[in-house]
């Protein structure tokens, strides 16, 4: 079961692949708007590591895990807005660019500071 530190280590990388990409083009923007819903995950699944010793393998379980927390229903609206935004960047043909990223990179940040990190 992947602990705290892997966690933590994994957001960062996801949060530092975001803030590579240059944005110029579609792509780009999609996948570091992606990257930004996994660091939001993983940030999720340290802190469920560090308070309960929890590993959610899904999803679903993930879901069932934040609305279980005072903490996290509290940062839930930021992760959910990621969530969305990872999927329609991922899944469907809306088109995104810099702009919504740079929109999206708060709700990380939020959601960062309402769990601890």
């Amino acid at each position: 079961m992947p602990s705290e530190p892997d966690h933590l280590t994994k957001a960062v990388c996801n949060e530092t692949f975001a803030d590579s990409l240059n944005l110029v083009g579609r792509t780009e923007a999609e996948w570091a708007l992606t990257a930004l819903f996994y660091a939001a995950l993983h940030y999720v699944e340290a802190y469920l590591s560090r308070q309960f010793g929890f590993h959610s393998g899904t999803h679903e379980s993930r879901e069932k895990a934040i609305n279980k927390d005072a903490r996290l229903r509290r940062a839930y609206v930021e992760y959910a807005e990621l969530k969305t935004l990872g999927r329609v960047a991922r899944y469907e043909l809306t088109s995104f660019g810099r702009q919504e990223y740079f929109q999206a990179r708060p709700h990380l940040r939020a959601l960062k500071a309402k769990i601890g990190y």
